[in-house]
């Protein structure tokens, strides 16, 4: 992976960047997209950037940028932070020592590839937390406005993979707060194989 990010870097005359308490910190909005947007981003965003104005956060959509711009900023990004989809797979353009805070609807809809990012970027030096807003599907379900469908697959769970969600403020800041402090856990992503088990064992029971 290292070997490709320098690659398409030096590609456009850029080299790996160099975190540190300046680096941005960015949302990956996806308001312009039709499922898996969070509905209150502008609010959320808007409060945190009037509570800390030193550590603003930048709302971006990053398809709307050129590969330059994208690449650019994301080699000046401390923190990352997005709903499960193809711009969060940016992560692996970040640079070393910074963090992916990445939001599930439901971690068990994608756990494989919270798996994924976590084993990978470990090995790059860069951080990865994830919040699975409805814990397994067991609480905060009122979070969501479920996806709809004309197929089969309307009662299954993309609907809820796929679902709109609306944050409330107090656990996005907490979310946020730990993305930009590595000694707060509580959010953590394992690459454990034994881990990856229990939780998809966990996720048959629950079925």
């Amino acid at each position: 992976v290292d070997r490709f990010q320098r690659r398409i870097l030096s590609h456009f005359g850029l080299n790996v960047g160099k975190v540190d308490q300046r680096g941005e910190i960015i949302y990956l909005s996806r308001n312009d997209t039709g499922w898996r947007r969070m509905l209150n981003e502008h609010e959320l965003v808007h409060t945190w950037n009037n509570e800390n104005p030193s550590l603003a956060i930048r709302s971006v959509s990053l398809h709307t940028m050129s590969m330059l711009d994208q690449l650019s900023l994301l080699q000046r990004t401390r923190v990352m932070i997005g709903i499960n989809g193809g711009q969060i797979n940016a992560l692996f353009l970040l640079p070393p020592g910074s963090t992916c805070a990445s939001v599930f609807a439901m971690r068990w809809t994608d756990q494989n590839f919270g798996y994924v990012y976590h084993s990978w970027l470990k090995l790059r030096g860069v951080r990865y937390i994830q919040f699975d807003i409805t814990q397994g599907g067991t609480t905060n379900l009122d979070w969501l406005s479920f996806a709809r469908y004309s197929d089969d697959w309307s009662s299954s769970m993309r609907a809820i993979r796929d679902a709109d969600i609306s944050m409330p403020y107090p656990h996005f800041r907490e979310f946020v707060r730990a993305a930009l402090d590595p000694t707060v856990s509580k959010f953590d992503s394992s690459d454990s194989p034994a881990e990856l088990s229990r939780l998809l064992h966990h996720f048959e029971q629950e079925q």
